[in-house]
């Protein structure tokens, strides 16, 4: 393995990275797709040291390049030579180091940053265009490029306000996009085995959205182009324009039916309560093998099926019963996010957001 020279940086720099998805998977992961939450990283594997060192190159891609190597109009070349910093990490993961447990990822890592001119060596060709069937985790048939879309707002606003409209905005945007077949496919995949934690109290309800978010592609995420506060003013926020408009949707119909809705989430919640189900890890049990009658498990379908229809959420709330693990499960998933749109509803009962 060739001796690179660099400014050490400390592993704390890739705590905030999450694995999206592999652009390139031929037996093992070589190029792979990161986020921060707020850009997209590109994870490309260089060399493997006889001591059992894997290096790997790490560097930012905007959006609009991102989009261009997945349609083939950008090399992976041309991301690298254009990025504006370049990372080596040198890890002793034994296959790749996605797969090692957190306290091992730290053994043996070392993250500097390269100059570009000593990575010649390990640099792809100028012929190195994205080739779809070496991954299977995109679907280039769903968008890949964000569009603008636009957040009315309203009234008085203090820093506080600000702080709960992006949580609650984040995790909305979350649940719907991981409920509908988007480009990078592994978001299905999050969603089920979040949906098999053990989902037994509030910390599995607040997991679930901020783990949806993570994975999230950076080349989609929630990025406000402009922000103009004034009365009345907007958020413009630049992403998938169609989740922002089923927010709306959503919560426009929640603020017309809340009575009837807020009714059948309690009855969803006194079934749990009654068979003392609220609290109890069901992550890995069938139906079959819960203490629960019949009429009970048909109570909760039928209030969870009146929710998704008068909310026009019927295919997101299909989506959670397919990778539920059982119905009080997915009782508990379709209440949890009943209660974020509430929250963000308030903003509109207090007249900051508009419809």
């Amino acid at each position: 393995m060739k001796t690179l020279t660099g400014e050490p940086l400390s592993l704390e720099n890739l705590d905030s990275h999450h694995h999206v998805c592999d652009l390139i998977n031929v037996q093992y992961p070589v190029l792979s797709l990161f986020t921060d939450g707020r850009q997209n990283w590109i994870y490309l594997w260089c060399d493997r040291s006889d001591a059992g060192l894997n290096r790997w190159l790490l560097f930012v891609v905007t959006r609009e390049r991102l989009a261009k190597y997945l349609k083939g109009s950008e090399s992976m070349r041309s991301l690298v030579d254009n990025a504006d910093f370049h990372w080596v990490l040198d890890d002793a993961a034994n296959d790749y180091f996605l797969s090692q447990p957190a306290d091992a990822k730290r053994s043996r890592r070392y993250l500097r940053v390269v100059e570009l001119a000593q990575l010649e060596a390990y640099l792809p060709s100028e012929e190195s265009f994205f080739n779809e069937a070496l991954t299977k985790d995109l679907d280039l048939t769903k968008q890949i490029v964000p569009q603008e879309f636009k957040l009315p707002i309203d009234g008085q606003w203090f820093s506080a306000d600000f702080q709960f409209l992006f949580r609650r905005y984040e995790r909305l945007y979350a649940f719907f996009y991981a409920t509908r077949p988007r480009f990078v496919r592994s978001i299905e995949e999050t969603l089920s085995q979040l949906l098999r934690a053990p989902w037994t109290g509030g910390y599995s309800r607040v997991n679930l959205y901020q783990r949806l978010y993570q994975q999230i592609p950076g080349i989609h995420a929630l990025r406000i182009p402009s922000m103009k506060y004034a009365s009345p003013g907007t958020i413009e926020f630049e992403a998938i324009p169609e989740i922002g408009d089923s927010i709306q949707e959503a919560t426009t119909l929640l603020l017309k039916h809340h009575a009837k809705i807020d009714t059948a989430c309690k009855r969803v919640r006194k079934t749990l309560s009654s068979a003392h189900l609220n609290k109890m890890d069901l992550s890995s049990t069938p139906d079959d093998q819960i203490r629960l009658e019949a009429q009970s498990f048909n109570a909760i379908l039928e209030d969870c099926y009146f929710i998704g229809s008068t909310l026009l959420v019927e295919d997101q709330f299909s989506m959670l019963r397919l990778h539920s693990p059982n119905t009080v499960v997915y009782g508990k998933a379709v209440v949890s996010f009943v209660r974020q749109l509430d929250k963000f509803a308030d903003l509109r009962r207090r007249h900051l957001v508009k419809a």
